[in-house]
């Protein structure tokens, strides 16, 4: 939201989410350890999550959340997402903002 005029700038609503999440980079595949963090917020465009301070615009990530309803109240699943990191906030808790280019779900195993 805009502080000086209260406008939301996005065109879909983010929605606070708080989930353990695990993400690696894809490009630059140098970079593709397993890492984790936590969601802040998402649409159906974007996502918001702790990360570190190795990241960098442009970059290319997977994200996997443990998603918290079950397939036919059974079986678990894992939602998964490719998208580009868009901007990074540094800070205690660094925050990286991506744009979902793909997203599944998954069976757990």
């Amino acid at each position: 939201m805009n502080p000086w005029t209260g406008l939301e700038r996005r065109a879909v609503r983010r929605f606070p989410i708080a989930l353990p999440v695990h993400y690696r980079v894809i490009r630059p595949a140098h970079m593709d350890r397993l890492r984790k963090g936590h969601t802040v917020n998402m649409s159906s465009q974007g996502i918001l999550i702790t990360g570190d301070g190795q990241l960098v615009p442009k970059m290319l990530l997977e994200v996997v959340i443990n998603w918290p309803a079950k397939l036919e109240r059974k079986v678990s699943l894992k939602l998964v997402m490719r998208g580009r990191v868009v901007r990074v906030q540094e800070g205690s808790m660094p925050l990286v903002a991506l744009r979902i280019a793909q997203h599944w779900f998954r069976t757990s195993k």
